[in-house]
């Protein structure tokens, strides 16, 4: 069903010497035009056929036979609206009993009938439990409309574009570094993702050097004396790290530091430790000395007690006959030269001299030998050989030149570059001219062409035979391509 609406417009000219007005004065239109429920319509019943019961009460349940009525739909129900669709009936040929119809409760809702994403409307109907008869009160088919949403439309899957790579999240070595793209995947049936990868990582190397940065030193502590009221103690600061290192940067330094510091002087005598054995005499031939020593254990200050002698000494005589000895010779040295004669020298230390008439035979602490060596021998080297060069051409034929550098010089009788390694060679590029030359460049005759290799001509196809002519004397005949005649000079 549906409803209208109009509007109006009012004449502010009314037409006038036979003039007229167009168009129209009230315009409507359908509104409201919703589908509304609408049931079924069926005709009237026919007769009951003929039947027979096997008695008149209305409470039998066990008739002998039935009898039949029928009727045909006419119209079928709408937007939700209620139809029973019975076109038949059947009964026992009994005393029409007086019902009532009775309607029971809702029934559920019908479908949306809305697209996908939109307003609609659904439908409900009452259910009927018992229809009236004999005379009892019809029924009134009810039915409830309410609004409703379509369900949802089918979205294809999206894949956005890779994103740029990342930076290589490694501070010192290798890492990773990743790109992302956007998926939005399918709902409510539509075409799924070809692809599912929305993330990708590949390895990187990044090597970002940073020094260390500390920050300023603190104040010095308060010196803490070591015996708690004088003499020597330490104090000490600190400074934070700022920025650590990083990869092969600068690394922090100390961030603490010591030092000496001194409060009130302490009275303290000299002590001294226990004397040592005396040591050796002085000399080892004759008269001489020895003496022996005792350690200072805690030095005299601020006026104490000072220290007594650490060092004593007493006569000796010594008369020992001691020859002099030597080390071993050491390995023979390298020879002086490396490319010819040269000299190799060994050595040995003397460990004890001659005292008291001791022998000394042979006082020679280096030896030396002749010797050749011949390592530093080197043979020339040469790079490879360069590109060709340009072509360079006359009359005759073109050459192009090709060049190479000495790398390693000989040395020491090594082979020589001289003799031994070109460093030019040369090639021929392009076979004699034809025709003509000029300044090493090719030309053709009149009547033929140059060819792409530019050293070749091809005769030219001309547009028609020459037209012979008579040239008189002291002149020659020139066919030309150009020209279809013959001229004469």
């Amino acid at each position: 069903m549906s409803s209208r609406r109009e509007r109006k417009r009012t004449i502010l000219s009314p037409e006038s010497c036979g003039g007229t007005c167009s168009g129209k004065v009230i315009e409507s239109e359908p509104c409201n035009v919703r589908c509304c429920a609408e049931n079924c319509d069926f005709t009237a019943w026919t007769s009951w056929t003929s039947c027979r019961c096997s008695s008149n009460v209305c409470s039998d349940p066990s008739p002998w036979s039935v009898c039949v009525r029928y009727r045909d739909k006419v119209k079928n129900a709408t937007c939700g609206g209620y139809c029973d669709n019975i076109i038949f009936q059947t009964q026992c040929n009994k005393p029409c009993c007086y019902k009532d119809c009775i309607m029971g409760s809702w029934g559920p809702w019908q479908a949306c009938d809305a697209r996908c994403e939109s307003d609609g409307f659904r439908v409900r109907n009452r259910i009927v439990i018992q229809e009236a008869d004999c005379g009892g009160n019809r029924c009134e088919y009810e039915s409830e409309t309410t609004t409703c949403k379509g369900p949802c439309c089918p979205q294809d899957c999206v894949i956005g574009q890779w994103s740029d790579w990342s930076v290589c999240d490694a501070v010192c070595g290798v890492g990773n570094m990743t790109r992302t793209r956007f998926i939005k995947y399918p709902v409510c049936g539509g075409a799924n993702c070809t692809e599912t990868e929305d993330r990708q990582s590949v390895l990187c190397e990044r090597f970002s050097n940073i020094d260390c940065v500390m920050a300023s030193w603190s104040e010095w502590t308060e010196c803490k004396l070591n015996n708690s009221f004088c003499g020597e103690g330490t104090k000490k600061r600190q400074r934070s790290i700022v920025i650590n290192s990083q990869c092969n940067g600068q690394p922090c330094p100390p961030a603490e530091e010591t030092a000496l510091c001194y409060g009130n002087c302490c009275v303290t005598d000299c002590q001294v430790g226990s004397w040592t054995q005396f040591g050796f005499c002085s000399t080892q031939c004759g008269e001489g000395k020895k003496n022996r020593t005792r350690p200072i254990l805690v030095a005299q200050s601020c006026g104490g007690a000072p220290c007594p002698d650490v060092i004593e000494f007493t006569s000796c005589t010594a008369e020992d006959t001691t020859n002099c000895s030597f080390t071993e010779w050491s390995k023979w040295s390298e020879c002086s030269t490396d490319c010819g004669k040269g000299k190799s020298i060994r050595t040995r230390t003397l460990l004890t001299p001659a005292y008291c008439g001791g022998q000394c035979q042979d006082i020679l602490t280096e030896n030396q030998i002749d010797c050749e060596s011949y390592t530093a021998r080197r043979d020339c080297q040469v790079s490879a050989w360069g590109e060709w060069g340009p072509c360079i051409r006359n009359c005759e034929r073109g050459m192009q030149r090709s060049s190479r550098n000495v790398t390693v010089v000989e040395a020491c009788g090594g082979i020589p570059c001289s003799g031994q390694y070109n460093l030019t060679q040369t090639r021929t590029c392009h076979e004699k001219c034809e025709q003509l030359c000029n300044q090493g460049r090719c030309s053709c005759n009149l009547g033929y062409v140059l060819n792409a290799n530019g050293y070749s001509c091809s005769k030219q196809q001309c547009l028609s035979s020459p037209k012979i002519v008579y040239c008189g004397p002291g002149t020659v005949a020139i066919e030309s391509c150009l020209s279809v005649l013959i001229s004469c000079n």
